[in-house]
């Protein structure tokens, strides 16, 4: 149908439609949002004021163009023959008078001599229910609990002309993004409400379609239990926190008391090691030693020999509880391979001093070994060099002349240490010392005091 104003209306049975543009085929339509009781549109008529008079299933219904608007619904209960009419039965006269055909008859009217309904309506909750139970409505706002969260508000205007064509538009803010369609049900229905902040939105209009607009505001509020609220979520995290900083303190205790162990065992094994190595018989011999370059007028050798029993003495002393000097790159109770070289070679000399004559020794620092930056643990190598002596070089026949090796060289991942020698060998040193070899010499105590330490 094509209106006063040249515009293109079409009924469907989806809605009104309005034809913006005919050529490219855009419409507009007006269905239910609009007011439309039914979407089947079966005719279409203009009156003499622009308003469209639109026949559908559900009764006639007069349309402004100008609001996009439905603006009053006619049914059976205002006389018409029936609610439901005919596909494209009507008509509009000369004088204005327009019919409506029907299942029932049809019916004849002339649009200015209806009468219409222009009070705008009050709006109430008339009830509200809680879980399914009736309940007061407060004036200033609905606080539950959080088990509180299904809800039901039956709501009413207050126009009693024809109230069963009296309709409503809700929504609960916070839950809903936007109106309901325009409906003659009175009863709002929410379930499952989650904790927080709502309001309840109502708008209404009378029979003729007359709306307030302003409507009603409720605000709502669901508590959230105990359990969900932010001071016992922020306990929880306390007490996480607490929890964590609790288990790693108590793992670093373990860790400190593991590590305080560990160098207390090493202090102690070193100390030992020490008691193990400066055998008091080596010291006598070395004392007679010097004494007898004292006795044939020595002197000067003699007091060579005291000077490096001294520095050997303190050297010992020092590698028993010295740590390694920081910044060097080297663990704790670590010391230089330098200073390990310098005791085997007082060690070595002493030896030699004893047994003038009995065997020579080399000491040689393998390509890539840096003497002074390289770690080693304290007094680790002198119980084998000891032990090459004891059972080995010192048991050589008369006028035999034994060579001692000990060779440092660099592997990717360490250190390797290997002392070589000639002399007769462990079993055949407790076989001319007619003793266990276990027993052959207090070295096997510094040997065990070794093992213990790798």
């Amino acid at each position: 149908m094509e209106d006063s104003k040249k515009r293109l209306w079409i009924g469907s049975g989806s809605g009104l439609h309005l034809a913006l543009d005919r050529e490219k085929g855009v419409f507009r339509k007006f269905g239910s949002r609009e007011g439309f009781p039914n979407e089947l549109i079966n005719s279409i008529l203009e009156d003499d004021h622009d308003n469209l008079w639109v026949a559908t299933n559900e009764g006639i219904c007069r349309f402004d163009p100008e609001k996009g608007m439905v603006t009053a619904v006619y049914n059976s209960s205002d006389g018409l023959q029936g609610n439901q009419f005919s596909l494209n039965a009507a008509s509009k006269s000369k004088t204005g008078l327009m019919a409506f055909g029907g299942p029932n008859g049809f019916n004849l009217f002339h649009p200015d001599s209806l009468w219409s309904n222009p009070h705008m309506p009050l709006l109430a909750v008339s009830e509200f229910y809680i879980n399914g139970a009736e309940a007061g409505l407060p004036s200033e706002g609905i606080k539950l609990s959080h088990d509180q969260k299904n809800l039901a508000f039956e709501v009413t205007a207050l126009d009693l002309s024809n109230p069963s064509e009296n309709q409503f538009q809700y929504y609960l803010e916070g839950f809903e993004k936007d109106w309901c369609i325009a409906t003659t049900n009175r009863r709002a229905v929410y379930t499952n409400l989650a904790p927080g902040n709502y309001s309840f939105h109502l708008k209404g209009s009378n029979n003729d379609g007359v709306w307030n607009d302003t409507g009603l505001v409720f605000p709502i509020t669901i508590s959230a239990p105990w359990w969900a609220t932010w001071w016992f979520r922020l306990l929880l995290i306390a007490a996480a926190a607490g929890l964590i900083w609790y288990f790693f303190r108590q793992r670093d205790a373990k860790l400190r008391k593991k590590q305080e162990d560990s160098e207390r065992l090493i202090k102690y094994l070193q100390v030992q090691t020490l008691q193990a190595q400066i055998n008091p018989h080596f010291i006598f011999n070395v004392l007679g030693a010097m004494q007898n370059r004292i006795l044939n007028a020595d002197a000067m050798e003699a007091n060579r020999h005291l000077v490096n029993l001294s520095k050997l003495i303190r050297r010992f002393l020092d590698s028993s509880v010295s740590s390694a000097p920081p910044g060097r790159g080297m663990e704790q109770n670590d010391i230089p391979l330098e200073q390990e070289i310098e005791l085997l070679q007082l060690y070595v000399e002493f030896e030699m001093l004893q047994k003038p004559g009995k065997f020579d020794y080399e000491i040689i620092v393998g390509e890539g070994v840096n003497p002074s930056s390289t770690a080693i643990p304290p007094m680790i190598v002198q119980p084998f060099v000891e032990n090459a002596i004891k059972h080995g070089l010192l048991y050589l026949e008369s006028g035999e002349i034994g060579h001692l090796e000990i060779s440092f060289s660099k592997i990717a991942d360490g250190l390797v240490v290997r002392i070589q020698d000639d002399g007769v060998g462990r079993e055949r040193a407790a076989e001319i010392n007619n003793v266990p070899i276990k027993y052959t010499s207090r070295t096997a105590h510094g040997w065990y005091r070794n093992e213990q330490r790798f």
